[in-house]
């Protein structure tokens, strides 16, 4: 029997021999056996359900329907249409209009993949997928790519669920191929449509936005730009449109035509700077109005051609200040004394009160550190023993600089945009602030001060550039014009407040602002300095070294200790007119004012000396003064003479010819010191 039938009952059984079997009308069959071949002509319907069916379109072809339409199709080229009736791949799925979602896989696992295979494929992991709300692409065995729930494209052998990057590529290198015009890369920050750049990135327009970085494998910043247009070039801030920064900055520009020079112009509102490196003349030309008028010519065989005045801190002569090496002491007390005011070294006034126990100044010959490599061989320094605590107590070393000086600096001492600059090296053994001050001297008094914080037994270079100010008023005179004031100690009751870095009026102690005071109580304390320089501008520049003979005959028109000992040798031609004898020689130093004479051994102006007639023979017992004559200075304008008065004549031959000075050298002490 080719089919087998069987009813509920066991009784309707429909046979034929030759295996067709034809059903007419409702029949129901319960556990249908076929052991051969069912043909349907069209379809085959669901029982109560008139447009549900799995249909025969055609030959070859199968369809199944459902709500009375075709939902699925299988052609005879095995192609199989999911909400398609003509499917050009093996499998073609379309959605319905208003469906975003074609498909849905769904794994009851961590996670879900879809496999792919080529006749070649030898490997089981090519595979799309997801997990969680990340989409996933794998091959080779592993996962290649990933974008996360939040858009992060992350591509490579790691850093796959980094979620700080919209695009992180790990593992391997980034090649971008044009193959017709247009932009290779666009970074952009914004929406603006037709924009054409070859890389662009786009950000804010202050200095805090960064448009474009590049850095090195260690991480450091080698290029910037920012959202103010500054670029910068090893530096993360730069101050200006470009900004180079690093231990040997430079530009390099290379001509490849050597007929004729280069023209680097750096335009300004009125001028270039002109670079000719041509093969002939090499010169470094500055011009302005167009390259028409020529300001300043640097030639190639080392010549320099000035159109104008010269006029620069760096050249000799630009340190206001004299002795700022302590190379210069002329007085010879030794390198060390406990007396206040010029002693150790020229120019240079130490002043304290308050004290409980002896304070040294001393003049130290340096062998080593900073400012010794700076070719500093000498120092100046102040040595405190240590004292009860005292707020009207006082130590500071001074120099006072002519008025004249100041006025004839070049500094437009009465703009605030005019700039002098001090510099100097300091140290002490007490780690505080200590206070530095610049003091006019005429009319209305202004101080401007500022503290200095050192960190114990350290060498430190300090400079500072002080404008000028409407109320600074400076006389061409010999007076004090400008004094520069370092004080290891102020008690507070000479100081007020904190205000620094500006010039205020001198009134009861308030314009200084309060200082350290441990340095005052400490045992042995030491503040030491030297390298001081006052120059025009607001730049310091190298420390003026000058010749030690320019540097003394600079102190001597302060101080000079002269003669030198005569030691009995008769020098000094005798006046006997008037009924006395007076010595008298010319000083041959033009001194700021009519100095005063000192006997450095007596401290006074009595001195030693002899008075001989014109045979040799001594005469001073003939005279009021005998051998220790009174010492005085007279003259004007800077010439001037010194006097050895002997006194009144008494008795023996008023004959007096010559006359030597036998006093403590190393010599008579002139001092017109300010």
């Amino acid at each position: 029997m080719g089919i087998q039938l069987n009813g509920s009952s066991g009784a309707d059984i429909i046979s034929s021999s030759d295996g067709t079997i034809t059903i007419d009308g409702t029949s129901t069959v319960s556990n249908p056996i076929v052991t051969d071949t069912i043909t349907i002509s069209d379809k085959i319907s669901h029982s109560g359900d008139s447009n549900t069916h799995i249909r025969f379109a055609g030959d070859d072809t199968v369809t199944v329907e459902t709500a009375g339409s075709e939902r699925i199709r299988i052609t005879s080229g095995g192609h199989l249409g999911i909400g398609d009736n003509n499917p050009d791949t093996r499998l073609t799925v379309k959605a319905a209009t208003g469906t975003d979602v074609v498909g849905k896989f769904t794994s009851t696992d961590d996670k879900a993949w879809i496999q792919f295979r080529d006749n070649s494929t030898t490997d089981t992991g090519v595979m799309i997928g997801a997990e969680g709300d990340a989409l996933m692409l794998r091959a080779g065995s592993n996962e290649r790519l990933r974008i996360t729930s939040g858009g992060s494209v992350n591509i490579g052998t790691g850093e796959r669920t980094q979620t700080a990057r919209k695009l992180n590529v790990y593992g391997g290198a980034i090649r971008a191929t044009q193959t017709s015009n247009g932009n290779t890369m666009e970074v952009f920050a914004h929406t603006t449509t037709n924009q054409s750049f070859g890389l662009l990135c786009s950000a804010g327009t202050s200095s805090a936005d960064q448009n474009a970085m590049f850095r090195n494998a260690s991480g450091t910043t080698i290029l910037k730009i920012r959202g103010d247009g500054n670029i910068g070039i090893g530096t993360d801030i730069p101050g200006s449109q470009l900004h180079l920064y690093s231990a040997t900055p430079g530009i390099r520009l290379t001509d490849t035509d050597t007929s004729g020079p280069i023209h680097t112009n750096i335009d300004g509102a009125s001028g270039y700077l002109t670079l000719d490196v041509g093969s002939v003349h090499r010169d470094v030309i500055i011009s302005s109005v167009n390259q028409s008028n020529e300001i300043a010519r640097f030639e190639g065989d080392g010549n320099v051609l000035i159109g104008g005045n010269i006029k620069t801190n760096n050249i000799s002569g630009h340190n206001i200040v004299h002795n700022g090496a302590f190379n210069i002491a002329q007085r010879g007390v030794g390198l060390t004394t406990t007396t206040a005011g010029f002693q150790t070294v020229d120019r240079w006034r130490l002043s304290y009160g308050g004290n409980s126990a002896p304070i040294w100044q001393k003049h130290i010959a340096l062998t080593s550190g900073a400012p010794y490599d700076a070719g500093f061989r000498y120092s100046y320094q102040i040595h405190s023993i240590g004292h009860s605590g005292n707020n009207q107590a006082y130590c500071y070393v001074v120099q006072s600089i002519e008025a004249r000086d100041i006025a004839n600096s070049g500094w437009d001492y009465t703009s605030s945009s005019s700039y002098i600059n001090l510099s100097f090296w300091v140290k002490a053994t007490v780690a505080q602030n200590y206070l530095v001050y610049l003091h006019t001297n005429d009319s209305t008094i202004k101080e401007y001060c500022f503290l200095v914080n050192l960190a114990a037994d350290t060498w430190t270079k300090v400079t500072k550039a002080i404008p000028g100010n409407s109320g600074i008023v400076m006389n061409n005179d010999n007076g004090v014009g400008l004094q520069i004031w370092f004080a290891a100690y102020l008690g507070d009751h000479y100081t007020s407040g904190s205000t620094v870095e500006t010039w205020q009026t001198h009134a009861g102690y308030t314009s200084r602002p309060d200082m350290g005071s441990t340095w005052w109580t400490q045992s042995n304390a030491l503040f030491e300095i030297t390298g001081v320089q006052l120059e025009l501008g607001s730049t310091d520049t190298p420390f003026e070294h000058r010749p030690y003979s320019e540097e003394i005959a600079l102190c001597q028109r302060f101080f000079v200790a002269w003669p030198p000992r005569s030691g009995g040798t008769p020098a000094w031609p005798i006046y006997t007119g008037g009924n006395q004898a007076s010595a008298y020689i010319w000083i041959p130093y033009t001194m700021r004012t009519i100095p005063t004479p000192t006997d450095k051994g007596t401290g006074t102006s009595t001195t030693t000396g002899y008075a001989y007639n014109n045979n040799g023979q001594g005469v001073s017992s003939r005279y009021a003064n005998n051998v220790s004559p009174t010492l005085s200075c007279g003259g004007e304008n800077g010439h001037y003479s010194l006097k050895m008065n002997f006194g009144a004549y008494g008795s023996g031959g008023h004959e007096a010819d010559v006359a030597s000075w036998n006093g403590t050298g190393p010599g008579i002490f002139l001092s017109a010191e300010i």
